[in-house]
């Protein structure tokens, strides 16, 4: 597991929280 890709996975997941507002 790199730590950038959990970076990239809680970006990611903020976007579609922010995209379902």
């Amino acid at each position: 597991l790199n730590k950038k890709s959990k970076d990239i996975s809680i970006k990611e997941a903020e976007k579609k929280k922010r995209s379902s507002k």
